[in-house]
């Protein structure tokens, strides 16, 4: 997979500097928050920090890079091809098992500016009312103008919560195009896959294996129809290679953390 920092110890993957905690602290008194960006390339992360208070998002995709998302996720960096550098250890999926409470978002960086958004549930249009959405992680990432609505009676995406009956999940989609796949993603194991074929996907899930006095988080990605295209690039492990690219637009939706209760 070629050389990576995660291959190296931890001193020589990314010493242990006080510059993060420093920065949690300017958040909190400012009342700011921030969101790691491109977790998963050199410029990313291993998921040792993190405050909630002010780290509640995560940037799950990058316009310019790539997702972050999960090993083997649409549009996902890998050993071989990854912009700004490969470094697994920053997927979004493993600060999930961490048990890190992460809503998703995506950016544009600077020059892909309409094909990644950062989509935002908040009760006014003001600064305030967009940060405090953002605090609760009221957020979904999306590379088109694509509509999620994901509840679990009367809690919406982002949320910690416990019920006291099997949580049965509502999904509403509305894409620009035809939706290929929609799959509901529990605690890192795809539980539920559909090939819906249209633009509006509106369905319940329930999740009958959930465990008594057990926390699981819960989050769809739905992925639309695209043209698949073959491409010669740059290998992380030397020469050139060619790949396979699908541009069919995609939506990750923010987790919910549920407890069924004992």
């Amino acid at each position: 997979m070629g050389k990576i920092l995660d291959d190296l110890g931890p001193d020589g993957a990314r010493p242990n500097t006080p510059d993060t905690q420093m920065f949690y602290r300017y958040l909190r008194f400012f009342d700011g928050i921030c969101a790691s960006h491109t977790s998963g390339t050199d410029m990313g992360t291993d998921w040792r920090d993190n405050d909630p208070k002010v780290e509640p998002i995560v940037e799950i995709y990058q316009g310019d890079r790539q997702s972050y998302e999960r090993p083997g996720g649409p549009r996902t960096n890998t050993g071989e091809y990854s912009i700004g550098g490969w470094r697994p250890m920053g997927f979004v999926s493993r600060a999930l098992k961490k048990g890190l409470r992460l809503g998703f978002q995506s950016s544009s960086d600077h020059i892909s500016t309409h094909m990644s958004y950062c989509n935002v549930y908040a009760e006014a249009p003001t600064r305030e009312a967009i940060l405090d959405a953002m605090k609760r992680r009221r957020v979904y990432g999306a590379t088109d103008n694509i509509i999620a609505d994901v509840r679990c009676g009367e809690h919406f995406m982002g949320e910690e919560f416990t019920v006291t009956t099997a949580p049965t999940l509502s999904i509403r989609l509305i894409g620009t195009a035809p939706f290929a796949e929609v799959v509901i993603v529990k605690d890192d194991q795809y539980v539920y896959s559909s090939f819906p074929g249209k633009p509006r996907v509106e369905f319940e899930w329930t999740d009958e294996d959930a465990v008594p006095g057990k926390t699981s988080y819960y989050y769809i990605r739905g992925t639309q129809e695209g043209t698949t295209e073959t491409r010669t690039v740059k290998s992380l492990l030397g020469g050139k290679t060619t790949m396979d690219f699908n541009n069919g637009e995609i939506v990750w939706v923010s987790p919910m953390w549920i407890t069924l209760k004992p």
